[in-house]
């Protein structure tokens, strides 16, 4: 069995990280789903440096808020996977940062993001279970909608969704958009922002099939 925890929109705020050191430690990986920083490079290391004290196996893209010279530093770091996978215990673990235009200067149009997500996908078997981090979610469901029920998510990421069908999409961006949906057999995630929220994203999986996927409720935490 395969664990991850997932945290979205850390946004500088990685000390309530701080709080869930067993938890973090007792799983197989770290994923960060974007806006790990407010744009200072400087912040992303002290955010990293909280996580890989508890556990070094983090794979992550950045957000709209982050920055092409974040992911380069990721990638030096073999962290990112933007426009790349990973394979971890015979899963692919696909990536693609950014978001489509809005605030921050990480933002792509739908092209270029389809266009990641491909490149993500160079090499992987069609038999290969995959797990997708995407800072962008996709179109039209629980997980991409703003306070007025707009959809706000990728079309792109939503029809790559549909033909890949990985096995558990994280995603964040849109803070207030919390929950579990899911894209035919693909399993769709946002617990929000940790220090917002409280919550953080938990998953297992075993011979390619996802076992166990939750939000789950950290301690009430003192922002």
């Amino acid at each position: 069995m395969t664990t991850f925890l997932a945290f979205p929109d850390i946004h500088d705020r990685a000390e309530p990280l701080k709080k869930m050191r067993h938890i973090i430690a007792d799983v197989d990986a770290v994923l960060l789903a974007g806006d790990m920083t407010n744009g200072k490079p400087d912040n992303l290391q002290r955010v990293l440096n909280i996580i890989e004290a508890m556990n070094e196996n983090i794979f992550a893209v950045c957000g709209n808020m982050d920055s092409e010279a974040m992911n380069m530093r990721l990638a030096r770091d073999g962290i990112s996977v933007h426009r790349r996978h990973v394979m971890l215990d015979g899963l692919a673990i696909l990536g693609c940062g950014g978001a489509l235009p809005y605030y921050g200067k990480y933002v792509f149009s739908e092209d270029e993001l389809a266009g990641f997500l491909n490149d993500s996908l160079q090499g992987v078997s069609d038999n290969t279970p995959k797990i997708l981090i995407c800072h962008q979610p996709p179109y039209d469901t629980k997980v991409d909608r703003v306070e007025d029920g707009t959809p706000v998510g990728s079309k792109a990421v939503r029809e790559f969704i549909e033909r890949v069908q990985p096995l558990i999409c994280f995603s964040g961006h849109i803070h207030g958009a919390t929950g579990i949906d899911s894209i035919g057999n693909t399993q769709l995630i946002n617990p929000g922002p940790l220090w917002q929220t409280s919550q953080y994203a938990y998953a297992e999986v075993e011979n390619g099939e996802v076992v166990t996927l939750e939000i789950r409720q950290g301690e009430k935490l003192e922002i």
